[in-house]
């Protein structure tokens, strides 16, 4: 109940996004990726031109070395995923379906088209026991993993794929074509004006007309628990209701203009989508939207959104990198955030202590605003000080090491003004200041690179009570 709760809390609009990043430099093989998938064990599976790669959250293994393929070449660029019930894993390619299979941790490869030009296979869904895959010419064919037949069950009116690559084909992509099986057992695939519907009861195909007008289909996702079908248009979002077959054209929302809906995702009435190389978010119950933040040379080059089990978005960034969109509210404010331009100076935080107010402060250079959780730039850079929140009194104590005195300053929060000064001999006796700890009546435990003292700050007296030497903490 809390899972569930969480996810639909997190696309409350308006959203706040945080974005991680998966490359090169976390592990990728190679940063052209076309397609992924999420699958049972919590593995992403990513393609892309040189290998396969499995990301478990952590490190990425990269599927290239012929030890991982039983007589069959190392799979290079693949081309959609499906999972059986045993976990096993199918990629289409161009020389046929790679089968994975998880007990040994390798790769075969099956032939689905015997008789088609080429050899080229894309697994689309995993229904009935068996594996449908389509090819360039959408010959819809099914691998029953029981009985091992291969069988050839139709072929879809829509104009051939000259090509699956993605640079070949650059206004037709493959990726935007892809038939998406419905939880009726029944294949959806958008044409370049049409939807296509075959019903595998009837063996019956229908052609389904989006708008008088022809508007032409760029992309199309599946919202599975409401049965609806969200298609990314030249002139906006079409929500198609498989249940009663209601469609809706929105050519405006809330009297914003959408055009040219290159890529969308859903998941639990949230929809992510790009129009016009910017990124939008709409809630399809309220219909409000949000724009991203995300610029538009930031997301120009953006392709194959989806959303994995704990509802974060996946992009690809075609050339670039994996960005992953986070919507559940961080506790702690991240700053700069993703969205901003903004640069640190400082790569570094040494102290953060809360105010009497309970503003906290950053290192002297910042507080973050309690009210506001606005990040105020105190523009107090340059001195080396640093913080200690005394929580039996409520204040913060500044210490300070003066330069070319060797003398430690205690700051009073409260007043402003100097509290006490460890004079030079005392300072010696210390030797680096490390830590301190503070207890009542003013009296503190000081650790240094000689030990550890004991000051009472309303006295003066410092004393070693124990010789234990570069206490850090």
């Amino acid at each position: 109940m809390l899972l569930s709760h969480g996810l639909l809390a997190q696309y409350s609009l308006p959203v706040k996004v945080h974005i991680s990043k998966l490359n090169g430099d976390d592990g990728l093989s190679q940063v052209s990726n076309y397609f992924r998938f999420e699958d049972s064990r919590g593995f992403m599976w990513i393609t892309a031109s040189d290998a396969l790669n499995r990301y478990d959250g952590n490190t990425v293994k990269v599927y290239n070395l012929t030890k991982y393929f039983q007589n069959c070449p190392p799979l290079q660029q693949g081309y959609g995923f499906v999972e059986d019930q045993n976990s096993n894993i199918y990629v289409g390619s161009e020389k046929g379906l790679y089968v994975y299979t998880r007990a040994t941790d390798k790769f075969t490869l099956k032939k689905i088209y015997s008789k088609a030009p080429d050899d080229i296979a894309m697994p689309f869904a995993f229904y009935n026991n068996k594996v449908w895959c389509f090819n360039r010419f959408y010959e819809i064919a099914s691998y029953d993993l029981k009985t091992q037949e291969i069988k050839l069950e139709t072929k879809l009116s829509i104009e051939a794929i000259k090509s699956i690559n993605v640079y070949q084909n650059f206004d037709n992509p493959v990726f935007t074509r892809w038939p998406i099986l419905d939880k009726n057992g029944n294949v959806w695939v958008a044409g370049k004006s049409n939807m296509h519907y075959y019903d595998f009861t009837s063996k019956t195909e229908k052609v389904i007309a989006l708008s008088k007008n022809q508007r032409i289909i760029y992309c199309c996702a599946l919202d599975a628990p409401n049965q609806l079908l969200i298609v990314g248009t030249n002139a906006g979002l079409t929500i198609f209701n498989i249940k009663s077959n209601k469609i809706i054209n929105l050519e405006n929302i809330n009297g914003q203009k959408f055009r040219n809906i290159a890529c969308v995702a859903v998941k639990d009435n949230f929809v992510a989508f790009k129009a016009d190389f910017n990124m939008y978010f709409l809630d399809l119950l309220s219909l409000n939207y949000q724009k991203s933040g995300l610029s538009e040379v930031q997301t120009r080059a953006t392709i194959n959104y989806s959303f994995d089990k704990s509802g974060r978005l996946w992009i690809t960034d075609n050339g670039l990198e994996q960005r992953i969109l986070s919507f559940i509210e961080r506790p702690i404010k991240k700053f700069p955030d993703e969205l901003t331009q903004k640069s640190l100076i400082y790569n570094s935080i040494g102290y953060i202590v809360e105010k009497e107010n309970q503003d906290v402060e950053i290192q002297d250079f910042w507080i973050l605003n309690k009210k506001t959780q606005e990040i105020e730039d105190l523009n107090n850079r340059g001195l080396k000080t640093r913080g200690f929140k005394d929580q039996v009194n409520n204040r913060i104590w500044y210490v300070r090491i003066e330069a070319g005195k060797e003398q430690l300053v205690f700051k009073d929060s409260k007043s402003g003004k100097l509290k006490f000064s460890l004079n030079s001999e005392n300072h010696n006796k210390l030797g680096i200041f490390q830590d301190l700890c503070i207890f009542k009546d003013n009296k503190m435990l000081i650790a240094g690179s000689n030990g550890i003292f004991c000051l009472d700050i309303g006295s003066g007296s410092f004393t070693l009570v124990h010789k234990k030497p570069n206490s850090f903490k």
